[in-house]
């Protein structure tokens, strides 16, 4: 009795399940919804869509529809996710109505996520018609993308550096709202902003710090609404072996190409 009831005071870790090719184990976890309980920290709660082959990670952020998972890496405390909200906007017929928020800012401000500094930078910037055009021709960087709200407002991309390391974002445009978002880039860490398409669907890294042990028992939250999408993975997952020289080790998950253990992006993964 009295180890029951110390496993129910401090937590018990949910028994490891499959979402799709993803494994979903602790500190992730997904609900189960025949006992309406959890079993797990709410920030790392994982929705299984589409008829139970996309793995997504809710977040506690307010703003966010969460993060499609392509896959978790464990041992290094690392996953490859993809920005929900930026594939909607990517993939709408309209892009009215639909807000553009930093990825950062859907993490929440006590997020035990954070954003791998091994990502790029891309920036949207959302302007008016008239704003757009004067901002092309002051910024030569700037790329039009096909997202747009009528003959309202339109949307561009620019390329905008390593992330953590960028302030220059080609300067405030009059008439446009930013927002920034990390994406994996070449392998040589540039960024195209003419590849936007591709650096969204593509998604970025995240790496992730174990939540205390405590009791996370409660309500399962409502579901959200399912919708369907596609995921892309490929050459992304390579990716994480930059976050550490640690990483060597995982080049058998690198369909093209192996990483150069010497590569300048090479980075230590600590928060």
């Amino acid at each position: 009795m009295l180890a029951v009831a110390a496993a129910k005071e401090h937590g018990e870790a949910c028994s490891a399940r499959k979402c799709g090719n993803t494994t979903i184990s602790h500190p992730f976890w997904l609900p189960v919804w025949d006992t309406g309980r959890s079993c797990g920290s709410p920030e790392f709660e994982v929705s299984c869509r589409d008829n139970g082959t996309t793995p997504i990670l809710l977040n506690s952020g307010a703003i966010s529809l969460g993060f499609v998972i392509i896959n978790i890496f464990y041992e290094e405390h690392s996953l490859h996710v993809v920005d929900r909200g930026k594939l909607e906007l990517l993939h709408a017929s309209s892009s009215c109505g639909l807000p553009m928020w930093n990825t950062s800012v859907k993490l929440g401000p006590r997020s035990w996520f954070r954003i791998a500094p091994v990502n790029m930078n891309l920036i949207l910037y959302n302007c008016t018609k008239a704003a757009g055009a004067a901002a092309l021709a002051q910024d030569r960087e700037l790329v039009q993308t096909r997202m747009r709200c009528g003959d309202e407002s339109e949307v561009f991309a620019r390329a905008g550096g390593r992330y953590y390391e960028t302030t220059d974002y080609g300067g405030g445009h009059e008439g446009c709202d930013a927002a920034v978002m990390p994406v994996l880039g070449t392998w040589a860490g540039e960024v195209n902003a003419s590849d936007y398409e591709r650096l969204i669907s593509d998604g970025f890294l995240l790496t992730w710090q174990s939540p205390p042990t405590g009791n996370f028992t409660r309500q399962i939250k409502s579901s959200f609404h399912q919708r369907s999408w596609q995921t892309r993975t490929g050459r992304a997952f390579a990716w994480i072996s930059l976050i550490r020289p640690s990483y060597q080790s995982w080049h058998s998950l690198i369909e093209d190409k192996a990483i150069d253990p010497k590569s300048s992006l090479v980075m230590a993964n600590q928060r």
